[in-house]
């Protein structure tokens, strides 16, 4: 693969709403496993309500998601905000969702220790540009494994 480098520009998807959705639905259904007392009803309501609203608003907050940024094939990432370059660490790819860790790099001293994890739904990226981050993120894998 020659090197290369391409922009990724992502909005907020359905797949993303619906994974915030079964993550709620399952911090609810915890509760279900308390012990069935009066003296925790109360308890068990209000961090009902307090999940049901945090996940209202980030579902909310999700309407004007957007982001983009540019990846390299030799393994460097950039934010379009941003003028600093990160490393990419491939953590998943599959048809439905790639997931990747970006890690500062070390010559640059605000950076420490801020890695951030990037999971890009299929649907956040026409289909074109999530093949084409897909093989971009398989060609980064396979060299850091070699390398």
């Amino acid at each position: 693969m020659v090197d290369q480098s391409h922009s990724f520009y992502l909005t907020s998807s359905l797949q993303q709403k619906l994974s915030k959705l079964v993550l709620a639905a399952f911090c609810l259904f915890t509760l279900y496993f308390w012990p069935q007392r009066f003296e925790l009803w109360l308890i068990q309501v209000v961090i009902a309500v307090a999940i049901c609203s945090y996940f209202s608003y980030t579902i909310y907050r999700l309407k004007s998601y957007k982001s983009s940024f540019t990846l390299h094939s030799r393994n460097l990432f950039k934010f379009a905000n941003n003028p600093n370059e990160f490393e990419c660490k491939v953590l998943w790819v599959s048809p439905l969702l790639c997931a990747f860790y970006v890690l500062p790099n070390t010559e640059v001293e605000d950076q420490a220790g801020k890695s951030q994890l990037i999971i890009v739904w299929r649907d956040m990226l026409s289909d074109s540009n999530f093949r084409h981050l897909s093989r971009l993120l398989l060609y980064i894998r396979r060299n850091q494994a070699s390398g």
